[in-house]
């Protein structure tokens, strides 16, 4: 990765590379270089920590930074309107320091209209500026936006952020989850259009980014249309067209999509159904919730006339072929019978499909740390004689997720380099219901339900107060914390 200094850190978290990953790489290209790493531009001291620099700009400069960490939250305020009006500290960098953290303030204390306002002087006070950091204030005003309500500006910079994606992926790929968690479907639909061009030209996503990022624009149009459409069909010209930016169509697949969403195949399921030992997924593959399991299921090869030719037929069913349709079929339950917005459904859907394969690939399990593995090393050189090595205990169900294992899973989303809070809420939201539905199909008894669900309350509370420490969204502390109200839900009759 050759990441900028100022561009979104390639680890995805969504901050600034100097912020983030920039240390840890400096470091490691150290420990293969002898090369000293490069000098912080901005430092009143040497690298010793004794000497002081001679610019006095670097100077003045950290002196406010430091006068603004020292201050309280409306002191921020005053600070950021003074700089506005001294163009030789007021840069990009300033800017994002100090927005970031009165964002997280005034997202704290409720105060929406006055971030908006505070957006709107460094616009109108410093364009020059507002534009070198677009990017990122376009991501927290949609956060903004998202809770304040306000469709107009919503609307406004959803699609100046999407006109970016191409160059600022991982940013888009956050707003993504934050539009599909707040059930903003057809928003969500006109970003993805209009990304769409930007990311399939860019020379700033690798290959399978822009290959999932298609899938993922083909899959919302499907969802969108099944939600609003009385009658759907695969064959329904006007579906067609929007399916068409991202390729041919196979008609079959199309048509047990809907199918399923729309539970008409009233299939009777067996545990038996869902092996999915005969196949695993090479480790560059991703299932995702709506279309797929792979490249091939809803859209076929252009040119291919043998592809073409077996367009109406479909494959023999497989464990993951069967795990793909009872997806689905949870997928309508979800939004038609317990009422969760279609779009939050669909990135919990594609947790829990994450979830499921990645367990049976055996990716998450215990794993020690470099140090127990070490020290475990060190004794068996030295004679001596260890407990057993930890492990997870055999989970009970091949669908029933298991409290060690999602534990695990959920660190992974959380995790500060990924940060994918929205997918973890709405992957956590969901197990209730998959639960029930699971009982409701006659694939787990209520003993199964009751004990998961019983298992489950401690990692909720560490969910509520994780999420109360994030004040970038509001609304996924408050999810969590009616969790268990959810989680009490009686098993739907038909």
């Amino acid at each position: 990765m050759n990441s900028g200094r100022n561009d979104p850190c390639h680890c995805g978290s969504g901050k600034k590379y100097k912020k983030c990953c920039l240390p840890k790489d400096e470091k490691d290209k150290q420990g293969n270089s002898m090369a000293p790493a490069p000098a912080e531009p901005r430092s009143s001291k040497s690298p010793d920590g004794r000497g002081a620099s001679q610019d006095p700009r670097v100077q003045a400069w950290n002196a406010r930074m430091d006068e603004f960490e020292k201050s309280d939250y409306e002191g921020r305020i005053v600070l950021f309107s003074q700089a506005l009006e001294q163009p030789e500290l007021m840069d990009g960098e300033t800017a994002f320091e100090m927005l970031g953290r009165l964002f997280k303030q005034t997202m704290e204390r409720g105060e929406h209209d006055r971030f908006r306002a505070l957006v709107a002087s460094l616009r109108a006070r410093r364009p020059e500026v507002y534009d070198e950091e677009v990017r990122f204030c376009l991501k927290w005003q949609i956060a903004n936006e998202l809770i304040t309500g306000a469709d107009d500006l919503l609307t406004e910079h959803v699609r100046a952020m999407a006109a970016l994606a191409g160059h600022n992926i991982d940013l888009w790929n956050r707003v993504e989850d934050m539009l599909a968690y707040h059930g903003r479907l057809s928003l969500l639909l006109e970003g993805m259009r209009i990304a769409w061009p930007e990311v399939r030209e860019s020379a700033d996503v690798v290959p399978w980014g822009i290959e999932e990022f298609g899938q993922r624009g083909r899959n919302y149009e499907i969802l969108e249309y099944a939600t609003r459409t009385q009658a759907p069909d695969a064959n329904d010209p006007a579906l067609l067209e929007l399916l068409k930016p991202y390729g041919a169509t196979i008609a079959s697949r199309l048509s047990s999509y809907l199918a399923y969403f729309s539970g008409l195949p009233g299939r009777q399921w067996s545990v038996s159904d869902f092996d999915l030992t005969a196949h695993h997924h090479a480790d560059d593959e991703e299932w995702d919730d709506e279309g797929d399991e792979d490249d091939e299921d809803l859209e076929e090869p252009a040119g291919s006339e043998e592809t073409q030719s077996q367009a109406g037929k479909e494959d023999a069913p497989t464990g993951e072929q069967n795990l793909w349709h009872l997806s689905v079929e949870f997928l309508g339950y979800l939004h038609l019978r317990e009422g969760v917005p279609a779009s939050r459904a669909s990135i919990g859907c594609r947790g829990l499909l994450e979830f499921i394969h990645l367990r049976d690939k055996g990716d998450l399990e215990y794993r020690e740390s470099m140090l127990q593995v070490m020290q475990r090393e060190m004794a068996l050189q030295q004679g001596r004689r260890l407990p057993p090595m930890r492990g997870f205990k055999e989970y009970e169900h091949a669908l029933v997720p298991d409290r060690e294992r999602l534990d695990h899973f959920l660190s992974r989303l959380l995790d500060f380099a990924n940060g994918l809070y929205h997918r973890a809420a709405a992957f956590f939201e969901i197990i209730p219901p998959w639960l029930r539905f699971l009982e409701s199909r006659q694939l787990i008894d209520g003993n199964i339900r009751a004990r998961l669900l019983g298992e489950l309350p401690g990692l909720n509370d560490s969910l509520v107060e994780f999420f109360k420490d994030y004040p970038d969204d509001p609304v996924l502390h408050r999810a969590m914390s009616g969790w268990r109200e959810n989680a009490a839900r009686e098993v739907p009759t038909h």
